[in-house]
Parts: structure tokens; sequence; C-alpha cells
């Protein structure tokens, strides 16, 4: 029976998400990312005189919400939460660069996107339900300029 190697792939539970702006760098720790997608519209321009041809012309890059999860803590509220309240109940808004690393077993980055001017544009807080035993979500939505892989 042939084994399967793991060796070199990316385990999806060991991440950093980093926050940087002229006061420096902040991490926070998050339970899940995502929102990684990017997409490359087209215009469709229908051919001259030929009916049955289009053509898909490449226009613009469209980019979804970057997503950022953790439980709520009772605590504090952190620069990151006060940073989207500010953004979305005062409409007072400041750009940051936010990094998203994958580690390797070494704790190496081995892979880092960089979210260039994001900015909060939804903060969302989970259900509360009396019936259920689970943990207060929270959830931050950033929009941003564009999106590139440093590593």
């Amino acid at each position: 029976m042939e084994k399967h190697s793991y060796e070199g792939l990316m385990p999806a539970y060991h991440f950093q998400v980093s926050f940087l702006d002229e006061g420096g760098q902040e991490d926070i720790p998050f339970r899940d990312v995502s929102g990684f997608d990017s997409e490359l519209q087209v215009d469709e321009v229908a051919s001259g005189g030929e009916n049955g041809i289009t053509y898909r012309l490449p226009k613009s890059v469209r980019y979804g919400n970057l997503k950022l999860s953790r439980a709520l803590r009772s605590d504090h509220v952190d620069s990151i939460t006060q940073w989207a309240e500010k953004a979305i109940q005062d409409f007072d808004i400041t750009f940051k660069t936010v990094l998203v690393s994958v580690f390797n077993e070494e704790h190496q980055a081995v892979r880092t996107w960089r979210f260039t001017d994001a900015y909060p544009v939804k903060l969302n807080v989970s259900e509360l339900n009396a019936t259920k035993n689970e943990l207060v979500i929270e959830t931050l939505e950033l929009a941003f300029k564009f999106v590139r892989r440093d590593l």
C-alpha cells in the first residue's frame, strides 16, 4: 500500500494575523480567517456583424472581504475592536495593512498575504442562545485595496 506524504503541505490551523500602521505591528489571535478570494472581471463585447461571437475582455480584479473571527472576551476591548467601532459607528476610517501568515512546524512563516489599505466594513457578534453552550464569536470584515502574496 502506498504511503501519502504531507511534507510541504501547509496546516490551516497554524497562522497569525498582524495589523500594521504608523504605530507599529500588533498581532491579534483569531479563530479563523477567510476571504482570500479574488476574481478577474470581464466585459462581454458582442462582435459587430457576427451574432454568434462574444469577446470576453479582462477588466479589473474584484476582491471579497477579509473575514476574521474570534471568541469575544469579557475582560477588555482591544484596539482592533475599537478601530472597527470607530470606523463603523463614527465613520472615522483609518487604513491598516493586514498580514496573514501560515507557519510550518518550526513556527516559520511559509506563506504571507499582505492586505493593503484595509478598513472595517462590518462587525458582527454571533447569536446569543440560552439553550446552547457556545462561545460568543465576533466577526470583523475588512475591505481592502488589493492583496499580494509576500512569501
